[in-house]
């Protein structure tokens, strides 16, 4: 690989992610030495192309405004995430007590909901904004602190917020998927938060477009045997929809649920 597309690669990788650690970028490139991959990182850095941190490295967009990088993520693999929402509204049923996810495809989700007798929360702050227009359903953002990073609430007190409350279904999305992992994401607080919501789930519906197969991001947030369906697209592999399915769950594609 040459350099210039190796180091077009890392800084790829880092947008999508907006923040990586430096063993998540190793993996990526595993035929690459570590002293080789830290110069094309110090490189990069000088030209201001990604921003170099203890272990790692973050966007620029994240580092010079939060929104901007949200809205990178926003038009990544958007209408995969537009027909995942549609298949996750298929599911609902009211009334029910919903739980919804922060992040990109969760905010699809949102703009998807049915204007229904339904109980929500989230901890994303797009996703309350976007549920808000609706009238019928009572919705819930918990309370605690901003994550810039992710655009949600997470602490102690978002996670205590829900101490008292059982979900019908809960709708999560992730940074990732792997075999030996599980399902991740990137910020240690909001991991906390949805294995919180994991545990006061009836089902648990996971959100994620093939793209994040293969991927691992630093905390797991989810084992398969926690996750009763998968809603994706047909461009997952054939590898892991036979592992989903020696779990026991129901898999889904968002090509089935047309406009």
């Amino acid at each position: 690989m040459k350099i210039a597309e190796r180091q077009s690669g890392i800084v790829q990788l880092v947008n999508e992610r907006g923040s990586i650690s430096f063993a998540e970028i190793q993996s990526s490139f595993p035929d690459v030495s570590a002293i080789t991959l830290r110069r094309d990182m110090e490189a990069l850095d000088k030209r201001n192309e990604i921003i170099r941190i203890h272990g790692g490295a973050k966007s620029i967009n994240y580092i010079i405004h939060t929104d901007e990088g949200y809205c990178n993520r926003i038009i990544q693999n958007a209408e995969q995430k537009q027909g995942i929402a549609r298949a996750a509204v298929s599911l609902l049923n009211p009334p029910m007590s919903v739980y919804v996810d922060s992040g990109t495809t969760a905010l699809e989700f949102s703009k998807a909901f049915p204007d229904d007798n339904f109980l929500v929360y989230t901890h994303g702050l797009h996703c309350a904004v976007e549920l808000s227009r609706l009238s019928r359903p009572e919705i819930h953002l918990v309370g605690g602190k901003v994550s810039r990073l992710s655009l949600s609430i997470v602490g102690s007190n978002a996670i205590y917020c829900l101490d008292n409350t059982n979900f019908d279904l809960v709708f999560l999305s992730a940074g990732g998927y792997s075999a030996n992992r599980g399902f991740t994401c990137l910020g240690e607080e909001e991991c906390y938060l949805r294995k919180a919501v994991v545990k006061r789930a009836e089902k648990v519906v996971m959100l994620l477009d093939s793209s994040k197969f293969g991927k691992v991001a630093t905390y797991t947030l989810a084992t398969p045997e926690e996750i009763d369906v998968l809603i994706t697209d047909r461009g997952i592999d054939q590898m892991w929809l036979e592992e989903f399915r020696s779990h026991d769950i129901r898999v889904m594609f968002c090509e089935d649920f047309d406009r």
